[in-house]
């Protein structure tokens, strides 16, 4: 499927999620919007970042002929291999999207202050599938000025946040290098960036 096809069926499923379920739902945060980010094509499939004012996930879907007939099982989890590791993701079937694979990035999404930062950070989360454990130690030892590239040593890693208390999936891999904070996002570079 493709993000033409996918962004605005996935922007009117949340609004209507949003308006009829979740309005007074307290871990909905007012600053941020329902928007698709980062759209990849991976393999067959289509992954792209949702963010909603009560989470943020990736979210992988299947080839348009394989909608609504792919042989994943909802609440399985599934293994997919990225160049910074290999990540969980949860299977689903909603009636209006098909069958599609979520990822948890955040929930709820209390500390983003804006929907730009909540944006950025989408964006750093998909480029940071993308960047091998080497490009990362390479990147933190080389003295590139972190201003310039915002999304420079970071990943995937960096949007989770070790001391939750909720259970997330995660890379498998034990080599890469130290996780940062989500509050290492969150910091004034990228407000700044945001603004």
């Amino acid at each position: 499927m493709s993000a033409e096809t996918l962004a605005p069926q996935l922007q009117a499923h949340f609004t209507g999620i949003l308006e009829q379920h979740m309005k007074d739902v307290p871990i909905v945060n007012p600053d941020v919007q329902i928007e698709t980010r980062a759209w990849r094509v991976l393999d067959d499939n289509t992954l792209c970042v949702m963010i909603t004012p009560w989470f943020m996930s990736l979210m992988l879907f299947p080839p348009e002929e394989m909608r609504y007939s792919a042989d994943w099982k909802t609440g399985d989890t599934y293994d997919h291999a990225f160049p910074s590791g290999v990540y969980s993701f949860t299977a689903a079937f909603d009636e209006e999207l098909g069958f599609y694979q979520s990822c948890s990035l955040f929930s709820p999404m209390f500390e983003f202050s804006n929907h730009e930062l909540a944006v950025e950070v989408a964006d750093a989360a998909m480029h940071a599938l993308f960047v091998t454990p080497d490009d990362v130690n390479a990147e933190r030892d080389s003295s590139t000025d972190s201003e310039e590239n915002p999304h420079s040593g970071l990943s995937l890693k960096d949007v989770e946040t070790p001391d939750s208390d909720t259970t997330r999936p995660g890379p498998h891999q034990t080599n890469e290098p130290a996780p940062l904070s989500r509050r290492y996002l969150l910091r004034a570079q990228w407000r700044g960036s945001a603004s």
